[in-house]
């Protein structure tokens, strides 16, 4: 989290996050993770975070993120993943 720097990189990873915070299934599981890990892609802010939700589904945990606005780098993550 300390790399990223660029506003617009913050400010992609807000929206991801914001709409995890709403929705937490937004991503698609992993499987075989343990706990469940879910991967969720924004090929539109070029936002990729590896995450699981709390047992009271309240929380979210990041255990992974990558946020390359304009640089259409997302790619092993895309549209097609997504439920």
């Amino acid at each position: 989290m300390e790399a990223i720097t660029d506003e617009a990189e913050i400010l992609a990873l807000d929206r991801a996050l914001t709409a995890l915070s709403v929705a937490p299934d937004l991503g698609i599981p992993i499987p075989g993770s343990r706990p469940e890990l879910r991967k969720y892609a924004d090929d539109v802010d070029d936002v990729r975070i590896i995450y699981y939700v709390s047992a009271l589904r309240t929380t979210i945990v990041v255990a992974y993120l990558e946020a390359l606005p304009g640089r259409g780098r997302v790619a092993p993550f895309t549209r097609t993943d997504r439920r």
